[in-house]
């Protein structure tokens, strides 16, 4: 009779491991599987010429010595000087008044060297911040005193039955010297502009704690959408407090610059929320190209260098010329308004309509309507800009400045298109890339649609949401079912991306 027990000893031992390392290997896998496109190879060249004589010389050479996308360099010194001349004047085109206030965005990957560009354009703010901020400690320290001596009289008085209670009214605290800030709230930023100087900025290049934080989460999107919309316009800014209802600010610009790396990207662009409230119609992007392995360095200091210390001159000829300050207010902005001449303004109609007619069911600018509805406005803020950075006194925009202008918009307008506008498939297969990447950095050869959903990133953590990107990563051979389902439920890698062939 056959021993049972031996022949179970001597038989080999077959782990799950091993068997699905054979069933893996004996998948019917595409050689090479099909690519999914990046949107940053087409980036379309910086046009520095229209930043004007300040601006574009010390952009071109902070790109050089830092070895920079031009791009990049760009929307920091445009943020930086929008800060700077945003409070003077209200650009004027019959009757119809816009602040010089920039909105940007900027996506780069970690390494891009953001915070590099943000750090050189922002010194002659964050000098006069430290400047302005020994005053300011010890008006501070005084007010202190006297709301004490204040609150010392109130109590007396209400002790004394027989007070005609003339104590005067509370002591008024200075204002904030800080021009910029980074990482925020909308609470914080109500804030700093009732409490603080009138025209700030929101220069964060790091801002990917603020973009994928409390302020941008569902339930403060909308919110946080109008209020940085309402600042972009010019309008006052509404707050609600439970405390004491509603208020108004009125006579505050605001700024702002976010830049935020590509695992965001998708979130952003292509946020419904965004765009049908409106902020992103009023955001010039772009998405530069950093060339990883070829920035060797570059020796000199870019502070030595004319162009520079030039920038750094008329950066102070703006912060320091005094604003207009409606009476009695404090701190709420009249400003004065700068209009075009005769050949600016005929530059800038023939530019209005040429967009216009763009924007029709079979023009190239339908995808982002929204966006091009505000490109002429932008045109006269970035004129403004340019013009006020260059005389904080001036009195007119000429042609040059918004033909300059209308350079940088058509830059901007393209970015627009294969960013905001981009089409379904092509915002798939950015998605699909970000999934896939993900997967990748498991190391294993299976995942679960589970594990996507409970541990991947945040945009895919709903099935609806998960399952376009799947489907393409299956369409294009980036992954096989492991089951026969109709509903997937696991997934095998392709050995490529296992090899470390995804980014």
């Amino acid at each position: 009779m056959t021993d049972i027990n031996k022949l179970v000893q001597a038989a080999p031992i077959v782990s799950a491991e091993s068997i699905a390392d054979q069933q893996y290997n004996q998948l019917p896998w595409l050689a090479k599987p099909n690519e999914l496109t990046d949107p940053r190879d087409d980036a379309p060249e910086y046009p520095i010429d229209g930043l004007g004589p300040i601006l574009g010389p010390v952009v071109k050479d902070v790109a050089h010595f830092y070895s920079l996308p031009v791009a990049l360099a760009a929307n920091c010194g445009l943020a930086a000087a929008a800060v700077a001349t945003q409070g003077h004047a209200d650009v004027l085109v019959d009757g119809r008044k816009c602040p010089p206030s920039l909105m940007l965005l900027t996506e780069v990957p970690s390494g891009g060297r953001k915070s590099t560009a943000d750090k050189i354009f922002n010194a002659p703010i964050i000098e006069k911040e430290r400047e302005r901020l020994s005053t300011y400690l010890i008006e501070h320290k005084k007010y202190t005193q006297e709301v004490a001596s204040w609150e010392k009289a109130q109590k007396s008085k209400d002790k004394k039955s027989n007070s005609d209670g003339a104590t005067g009214d509370r002591p008024v605290a200075p204002i904030a010297p800080f021009l910029i800030f980074g990482d925020t709230t909308i609470e914080g930023l109500h804030k700093a502009l009732e409490r603080g100087q009138p025209s700030q900025g929101l220069l964060n290049v790091e801002a990917g704690s603020f973009l994928g934080g409390f302020a941008m989460n569902p339930e403060q999107k909308t919110r946080t959408g109008s209020c940085l919309s309402e600042a972009w316009d010019g309008s006052p800014i509404s707050r609600q407090r439970a405390s004491d209802g509603t208020s108004k600010m009125f006579g505050r610009r605001l700024s702002v610059h976010l830049g935020f790396q590509p695992d965001i990207e998708v979130g952003i662009f292509n946020d419904p929320v965004l765009r049908n409230q409106g902020l992103l119609s009023r955001c010039l992007i772009s998405q530069p190209q950093i060339a990883f392995g070829e920035r060797s360095y570059k020796t000199g200091d870019v502070t030595n260098e004319k162009s520079y210390q030039t920038y750094v001159i008329h950066m102070n000829l703006a912060l320091n010329a005094e604003l207009t300050i409606e009476t009695g207010s404090g701190n709420t902005l009249s400003p004065r308004a700068i209009a075009l001449d005769k050949k600016a303004k005929t530059a800038w109609i023939a530019y209005y309509n040429e967009t216009e007619k763009r924007m029709s069911d079979d023009g190239d600018l339908a995808p982002i309507r929204g966006w091009a509805s505000k490109a002429p406005e932008n045109v006269l803020r970035l004129a403004g800009v340019t013009r006020l950075l260059y005389n904080p006194h001036a009195s007119q925009i000429d042609q040059d400045d918004i033909e300059r202008a209308i350079l940088l918009i058509r830059f901007y307008e393209k970015e627009a298109l294969r960013l905001i506008g981009v089409s379904a498939t092509r915002a798939g297969e950015e998605a699909a890339k970000q999934l896939l990447a993900w997967i990748a950095k498991q190391g294993k050869k299976r995942i679960l649609k589970a594990e996507i959903m409970q541990n991947g990133p945040r945009q895919f953590r709903k099935k609806e949401d998960l399952a376009a990107p799947l489907q393409k990563l299956l369409d294009c051979g980036w992954l096989l079912p492991c089951d026969a389902e109709k509903a997937h439920h696991s997934f095998w890698l392709h050995p490529t991306a296992l090899r470390g062939a995804i980014n």
